[in-house]
């Protein structure tokens, strides 16, 4: 008698709902290791993959090394995506690409000098990466004075790795807080 339940050996998991990105319906995953996903493919969510319901992966967004968002067809407010909340995302691995940054890893730039492109002045250096749930921030030190910067496109323009420079665009207040 052939089972109903998919092969699990044909399946990987991902990561873990963590947590809901907006109202409409996005969800936020902490991921086992950051991934690219092929879209549009399937995915299961469920607390094992034996009891898990099949969706169609609307977006697959890659937020930083230990989160990413996922938008799925039929997930279309907050309150439907707070009851996926804990329960884990299977996908064919087939379908799953390895994620290459051509960035260095957060940890990596510790000391790396912080230039603000608005107007190519030194913001101060990297001391250390809080880690959030939203996103991480850089922690800067501008004299005696601790600066943080969210770790996100918005604010990070380019990093120089050879030269070990992060470049930021700064908006009103950023670096008066």
């Amino acid at each position: 008698m052939e089972t109903k339940f998919p092969k699990f050996g044909e399946w990987s998991l991902v990561g873990t709902i963590v947590g809901t990105k907006g109202l409409g319906g996005m969800l936020k995953v902490q991921v086992e290791a950051p991934i690219l996903i092929e879209k549009p493919d399937v995915c299961l969510v469920g607390f094992s993959i034996n009891y898990a319901n099949e969706y169609l992966i609307e977006k697959w967004g890659l937020s930083n090394s230990r989160y990413s968002s996922i938008k799925l067809k039929g997930i279309d407010d907050i309150e439907q995506a707070k009851k996926l909340i804990e329960m884990g995302i299977f996908v064919r691995k087939d379908a799953i690409k390895p994620y290459t940054s051509r960035y260095p890893s957060e940890k990596e730039l510790y000391d790396f000098v912080v230039v603000n492109i608005n107007d190519n002045t030194q913001v101060g250096k990297v001391v250390d990466i809080e880690e959030n749930p939203g996103n991480n921030l850089l922690v800067v030190e501008q004299g005696k004075k601790i600066i943080y910067i969210p770790f996100i496109s918005q604010f990070i323009s380019k990093i120089d790795s050879n030269n070990k420079i992060v470049f930021i665009k700064s908006i009103e207040g950023l670096l008066d807080l």
